[in-house]
């Protein structure tokens, strides 16, 4: 849990004008009466370290576990299991970017075109606790929030590392009367850790809003986004072990890499007065795949949706609605790679999602300082798949899911007890319904799940805290299994169940020491499978910890730091093969003289240069033999920042 992470514990009370609230604190303040499991981040929380993927914004928050592959932005991110097995790319959680989604209209999501370095809040919904976003994934939701030109002026940032790692940033802002502005673009490269690892993004970010009455303000969006990334691969454990540099030969011949451009334009409209809130929505993105892997593809998808929501009442009696629409094109192609060209045509195909979610919600106070939350979301999806080559054939899928929602909360004086029954559904996105790396259908059935979640959160001092527990019995999760030949294939486990508890703390222990800490379980199995009976999935560590205490001297803030995963996991459904436990080590120091514009940070990685599995491919059973299905941690290196913004 980072430090600001914890929205205060709300008290009842009555808004009034509703239209002069900074929107930040409204969503902060919305983000405290969920009945649930949420955290509020800062950019404070990643500005003194090293932050290139999500893993370094969202490893302090408790349920969350992100586990980087390949030494680069590509990672593993799961929220209380959510899409567990997917170890390419992300699903699971609908992952926004200033309220427009970063998924694509099936559900799947690109990592790199991320940067943290352009976003200044985070908010985190775990779960069904996202209904109010439209969410209807197992994980919840994930809104990235950019600066704009109220709260930003200019500034620079400027970071080296080990293996010609260097990430920089140069951002303005202004704002003058009803108008405002904000653009920022970033590079990062490094040759990497491992060998074909080597990596080159820029991305730009812009908006640039007006504020058209008191009431009413508008907001035009941009985001361009190129990234390239060679690829190297997963080794074995004794491969491993003898050298964790080295990359996966098949990866070296095949010059594996992935290189993605997108666009992505939004325009966002918001009228607020007294009692009601109006919210719209409207974006439109395209992206460009060139990735010869196992086989080389090329593609091109083009993205629209529309975002409505509406809000009225006072707090704590309040009423929301919205309605999604979400439509993607994709046209791909498929060849044999022969050494990262493109030759023999595979499969050319047309992948077409259309995704409608509507939504409601209403809390009402119940009783003294007791609010009671009801919500109903009904979601319809079409999946179309047009094959051309090298037979003309399609598919049309339709899926439909209902997913109720019941919650309470208890806003004490220091202490928020909250607890929720809800509904979550997830249908297969198109590459899981596709033939993948050749021509033909996968036939799936959709997810569902029904989940209970208690806890609380609150503050001690200068302490704040959040617990909570929750189980999820899940239909016919999407399991993706890695074939021998490196493609994957998604099926539907039978019933599974998602089980775990989650404790965070942070904030001051006295004047000069302050510390962060999160403690994840997980116990996610199978339930009476006819082939896996009670076993453990594969994917996840049963038990993980974050934990970091700062020491303040003078202007000096040194902060150690340790990752810790004292038991392997399997990496296949039989159980047959684990990963290991490790114990990683990390120091950062930070320098901010008082009153000063700028700061000069440091931060080690790995002190003891251990060498260990950060994540795994999975699949069906391994027989208890060792086989490249392991990505390595990165080693020991030292991270050097200097950074600079205008008051």
């Amino acid at each position: 849990m980072a430090s600001s992470a914890l929205a205060q514990t709300p008290t009842v009370v009555v808004e009034g004008d509703r239209a002069a609230r900074d929107p930040l604190d409204s969503l902060r303040q919305k983000t405290g009466d969920v009945p649930g499991a949420t955290e509020f981040l800062t950019e404070n929380d990643w500005a003194d370290r090293r932050a290139i993927t999500l893993k370094d914004m969202v490893d302090f928050t408790p349920g969350i576990v992100a586990q980087p592959r390949n030494g680069a932005e590509s990672l593993r991110l799961s929220v209380r299991g959510s899409g567990l097995t997917r170890t390419f790319q992300g699903r699971g959680i609908l992952l926004l970017q200033d309220g427009v989604p970063v998924n694509s209209a099936d559900g799947g999501f690109e990592f790199n075109t991320i940067d943290p370095w352009l976003i200044a809040n985070m908010q985190i919904l775990k779960g069904a606790n996202a209904l109010e976003q439209g969410a209807t994934q197992l994980g919840g939701s994930i809104n990235m929030i950019t600066p704009t030109g109220r709260d930003s002026g200019y500034g620079l940032r400027l970071e080296g590392g080990p293996d010609s790692h260097q990430h920089h940033l140069v951002r303005y802002g202004f704002a003058h009367g009803a108008v405002d502005g904000f653009i920022a673009a970033t590079y990062l490269a490094q040759d990497g850790y491992r060998r074909n690892n080597g990596q080159e993004s820029t991305r730009i970010a812009a908006n640039f809003g007006w504020q058209t009455t008191d009431q009413f303000e508008q907001r035009l969006f941009l985001t361009l986004s190129h990234a390239e990334a060679q690829i190297p691969g997963t080794l074995s454990l004794a491969e491993l072990a003898a050298d964790p540099r080295r990359a996966n030969p098949a990866n070296v011949t095949g010059r594996f890499q992935r290189d993605v451009d997108l666009g992505r334009v939004a325009y966002r409209g918001t009228y607020t007065d007294g009692l009601s809130e109006w919210q719209g929505v409207i974006y439109a993105s395209y992206r460009a795949l060139d990735t010869p892997v196992t086989v080389a593809i090329q593609s091109q998808s083009r993205e629209t949706g529309v975002r409505l929501k509406y809000g009225y009442g006072l707090r704590p009696n309040r009423f929301t609605a919205g309605l999604n629409v979400y439509y993607g094109l994709e046209k791909e192609k498929r060849f044999v790679n022969s050494g990262g060209m493109p030759t023999t045509a595979i499969v050319r195909r047309d992948l077409e999602a259309l995704t409608t979610e509507a939504y409601a919600q209403y809390e009402h106070l119940i009783a003294h300082h007791t609010t009671a939350i009801a919500g109903l979301q009904a979601a319809t999806v079409q999946r179309n798949i047009a094959q051309h080559f090298p037979t003309s054939e399609w598919r049309d899928r339709d899926f439909n899911g209902l997913s109720p929602r019941l919650g309470l909360r208890y806003d004490g004086e220091a202490v928020t007890v909250f607890g929720n029954l809800s509904r979550s559904y997830e249908p297969p996105t198109l590459s899981e319904l596709s033939g993948g790396n050749g021509p033909g259908f996968n036939s799936l059935d959709d997810q569902s799940a029904t989940t209970l979640e208690v806890g609380a959160r609150g503050k001690l001092n200068d302490i704040h805290w959040q617990t909570a527990v929750y189980n999820s019995e899940i239909d016919g999760e999407f399991i993706i299994l890695r074939q021998p030949d490196g493609s994957s294939e998604a099926v539907n486990a039978n019933r599974t169940r998602h089980a775990g508890l989650e404790l965070g703390a942070g904030g001051r222990l006295s004047d000069t020491v302050s510390f962060n800490a999160a403690y994840t379980y997980s116990r996610f199995r199978f339930r009476n499978d006819p082939v896996y009976g009670d076993n453990v999935l594969p994917g996840a560590p049963e038990h993980y910890v974050r934990a970091e205490l700062g020491y303040d001297i003078g202007p000096v803030t040194v902060t150690p730091n340790v990752e810790w995963t004292p038991q392997g996991y399997p990496v296949d459904m039989a159980n047959t093969l684990k990963t290991e436990s490790y114990t990683v080590w990390g120091v950062r120091a930070n320098w901010k003289p008082v009153d000063a514009d700028w700061s000069v940070y440091a931060d080690l990685r790995n002190l003891t240069d251990e060498t260990y599995v950060t994540t795994t491919n999975v699949i069906a059973n391994a027989f208890g033999n060792d086989g490249r299905h392991f990505y390595p941690g990165e080693g020991r290196a030292l991270y050097v920042g200097i950074s600079y913004r205008s008051r």
